[in-house]
């Protein structure tokens, strides 16, 4: 039987299509960068097109989008990569 937090990992993706895209194309580079370099960029995406989420919204709307409904599960650590 899988507790709850078991079973809040297998709901929730590790990262996005994006985010693991941009982890492939960087460990396919030669020599690859390290974990926490990976880390990084991976981040400074994320945070880039979320800005351009709640610009976009905020133009179209003249108020802030809503919250995501569930915990940002879009962060990709260090620790992670590294397994």
């Amino acid at each position: 039987m899988l507790g709850h937090d078991a079973t809040e990992r297998l709901q929730r993706p590790m990262a996005m299509v994006s985010q693991v895209r941009e982890i492939f194309t960087r460990l396919l580079r030669t020599p690859a960068p390290s974990p926490e370099r990976i880390a990084g960029a991976v981040t400074r995406v994320f945070w880039r097109k979320e800005a351009g989420r709640i610009y976009k919204w905020h133009k179209a709307t003249g108020t802030f989008p809503p919250h995501h409904s569930r915990p940002d599960t879009n962060w990709i650590s260090v620790q992670q990569l590294k397994r």
